[in-house]
């Protein structure tokens, strides 16, 4: 371990490192929301779909530019602060959105979620820097990155079983979940070292990105575009099997928010295993990847609108 993490004990090292990778509740933190989407449509149900719409989803839009700007502030002022800034805001937010004040009044749920979406463009460029400087072999670093982007899929699937199990008897008990964002608010201030600004350290990966964009040959946007494209259908086909899973599920009398819990949570889970195959199907195929990869998602689709059943949801949201 080199860098900061020198003066650290190994035990004060672990504790550090937990401590990040639960932070990854924010990012992950719309499983709870997941299992009762039904729920929500039909205590805003006077209020307009897309208006709806805009809170259960919308926040992710806030974060896109709350990340640039927490990179920058993670360039000039200390990293731990700002990823506690981050995080405090979340928990506020994420509690206060299950509060009766919230669910009675849309535009304080909006708010509430707004404040989610600028708390998880915080969080993310926080924890990461800190990472990136305390681990500066990149050797290290590279390992801890990865633990942290399985600690995604993990905290993810907790987070999706709890709350759809305490959601059988009364729905908004999902919300109870975001309580224990005080406990990691609380690790976050005893267990993070100051991370002071420093000058940003320009890694191999940095430099190959610089050179890349030097050198990039005429007509390299006929290759973004289709890239683009690939990509807003994964999100588009990720995001309906995600939170329509709710109304889904309803809809075919498939059970109540404890089997959406678990089908979001095996859904989570089996994406660990399918970053792990990525690599070597990656190499056997390359770009053509996406090709069997749409595929599945299409016969996963296909299965759940033609033979709704408990057996098959589960299947097809795992695939």
């Amino acid at each position: 371990m080199v860098g900061e993490g020198k003066g650290l004990s190994k035990l004060r090292v672990v504790l550090m490192l937990l401590t990040l990778f639960l932070t990854t509740m924010v990012t992950m933190s719309d499983m709870v929301i997941t299992p009762i989407v039904n729920n929500l449509y039909e205590t805003f149900a006077g209020e307009p779909e897309w208006l709806v719409g805009l809170c259960i989803t919308g926040y992710s839009i806030i974060a896109i530019p709350a990340m640039t700007i927490a990179g920058h502030l993670c360039d000039r002022f200390n990293k731990k602060y700002v990823l506690i800034a981050g995080f405090a805001l979340f928990t506020v937010s994420a509690i206060g959105s299950g509060t009766n004040f919230a669910l009675s009044n849309i535009y304080v749920f909006l708010l509430c979620r707004v404040g989610i979406g600028i708390a998880w463009g915080c969080t993310v460029p926080g924890a990461l820097s800190i990472i990136a400087q305390f681990f500066n072999s990149e050797d290290e670093h590279g390992k801890v990155v990865g633990w942290y982007n399985a600690s995604l899929n993990i905290v993810g699937a907790a987070i999706a079983f709890i709350a759809g199990f305490v959601a059988v008897t009364q729905w908004t008990n999902a919300f109870i979940v975001y309580y224990a964002a005080v406990v990691v608010l609380v690790m976050l201030i005893v267990f993070l070292p100051s991370m002071p600004s420093s000058t940003p350290i320009k890694t191999s990966e940095d430099e190959g990105i610089a050179s890349a964009a030097r050198a990039a040959p005429k007509g390299w946007w006929k290759g973004l575009v289709p890239l683009t494209l690939q990509i807003l259908a994964l999100v588009l086909c990720n995001s309906v099997a995600l939170y329509l899973s709710s109304v889904y599920v309803a809809d075919a009398g498939l059970g109540d928010a404890s089997f959406v819990g678990t089908i979001t949570s095996i859904m989570t889970l089996v994406g660990v295993f399918g970053s792990l195959l990525f690599g070597t199907m990656y190499k056997k195929l390359g770009t053509f990847v996406y090709i069997p990869a749409a595929f599945v998602t299409a016969f996963a689709f296909i299965g759940m609108a033609f033979l709704p059943s408990v057996p098959m949801a589960a299947i097809c949201m795992a695939l």
